[in-house]
């Protein structure tokens, strides 16, 4: 997550993150932090999500990255063939196109 959305949310209180993360670009990226158990909302339902918080240029439109373990606790099925992904959540079954 940039910082610059952190910041927006309101969100600071960062853990140690000692990782470096190379970017497509090569630049070597040193986290601000880890952010824990962030509620992201999907749907109607909330998942408690890990972020690393990264220092970047500020840009329009941020992305934020979900990875798997945000995939895993949605219990996601994607299929690369149709171009959608499901999301299992309690008795909720979501269906995303891509």
């Amino acid at each position: 997550m940039p910082l610059s959305v952190s910041q927006h949310l309101d969100l600071y209180e960062f853990k140690p993150c000692n990782i470096s993360l190379v970017l497509m670009d090569q630049y070597i990226s040193h986290p601000v932090g880890l952010l824990e158990n962030v509620p992201v909302k999907v749907g109607e339902c909330l998942i408690l999500t890990d972020f690393i918080v990264l220092d970047l240029e500020e840009e329009l439109q941020d992305p934020i990255i979900l990875g798997g373990p945000f995939l895993r606790t949605a219990r996601a099925i994607i299929n690369l063939q149709k171009g959608d992904t499901d999301l299992h959540l309690n008795d909720l079954v979501m269906k995303f196109d891509f």
